[in-house]
């Protein structure tokens, strides 16, 4: 899908958000449509809308691009600048709140023709890999 209008390319941004909404609901059936929902295009803040107890399962600040040129960088900025707005004042950072209450910036995009990614900050897959490994390592031996 090309989006050559505004209009076009807000109706294409909207479907991945709700595209995103939907993957994470199939995968925690535990959730309901309730618990994570795309938002408007016009409202500031996350694209999607995500409950108490989506906050609680998915530790995640989320943020939904579907562009044909996207500047990765600036997009992962936008997610951890807006986290840093949110931030209680007891942080001094997005950093150290990560580190707290593990809400983990995270930048789905994708473009006309592909398959959706994912992108994180290295210190925060390698705490997602710690993680599983320590689920884990009592099977892998």
């Amino acid at each position: 899908m090309t989006a050559n209008t505004p209009q076009s390319r807000k109706q294409k941004g909207r479907l991945f958000q709700q595209q995103i909404a939907k993957a994470i609901l199939d995968f925690f059936p535990e959730l309901t449509e309730n618990d994570v929902k795309s938002t408007s295009m016009s409202k500031s803040g996350s694209d999607l809308e995500l409950s108490e107890k989506a906050l609680r399962m998915l530790n995640i600040e989320p943020e939904c691009k579907f562009q044909e040129k996207l500047n990765v960088h600036d997009a992962m900025k936008q997610v951890i600048d807006r986290l840093n707005k949110k931030k209680p004042k007891q942080f001094k950072n997005v950093d150290t709140m990560v580190k707290t209450i593990l809400k983990i910036p995270v930048l789905f995009f994708k473009k006309s023709y592909s398959e959706p990614y994912v992108c994180i900050r290295l210190d925060d897959f390698l705490s997602l890999l710690r993680s599983n490994y320590e689920q884990t390592k009592d099977f892998i031996r």
